[in-house]
């Protein structure tokens, strides 16, 4: 069993305003997809994440260190990719040039038109608790 979840992370604004495909990479994990929306959430609020806020290549950096710290050097638990591998949860999209986290279905996650629940960095960090919009509080 596991508990798989994504995130996609957009570090390319779009080109015209009808320009809704997006492509970037996948962030994903095969134990505790629950909690991403919090660890998310809770690396973006960091310091360091909050002064790269506009530098795509770092923030995207910082994330992702966060979001793996927990599996050290371990062969197994999580990876990194330009596609969508296993997955359990709503995608959580990360688009770094807009500034704001959504949520998509699988499948939906690569078209701007399908993204739900949209906020901004600083509206996602203040919140008291990050989860999926389909989860009751």
């Amino acid at each position: 069993m596991g508990d798989r979840a994504n995130i996609l992370i957009i570090d390319r604004p779009k080109v015209a305003e009808d320009d809704n495909e997006v492509s970037g990479i996948y962030l994903y994990t095969h134990w505790d997809g629950y909690e991403w929306p919090e660890r998310l959430r809770q690396a973006l609020n960091l310091g360091t994440a909050r002064s790269r806020w506009n530098d795509e290549s770092y923030l995207t950096r910082i994330i992702t260190t966060q979001m793996f710290m927990d599996l050290g050097e371990g062969a197994t638990g999580g990876g990194i990719s330009t596609m969508l591998t296993d997955n359990e949860h709503e995608i959580i999209v990360l688009d770094i040039p807009a500034q704001q986290v959504a949520f998509a279905a699988q499948g939906k996650q690569e078209d701007r038109r399908w993204w739900t629940n949209h906020m901004s960095f600083e509206d996602f960090c203040d919140q008291v608790e990050a989860k999926y919009p389909n989860e009751e509080n």
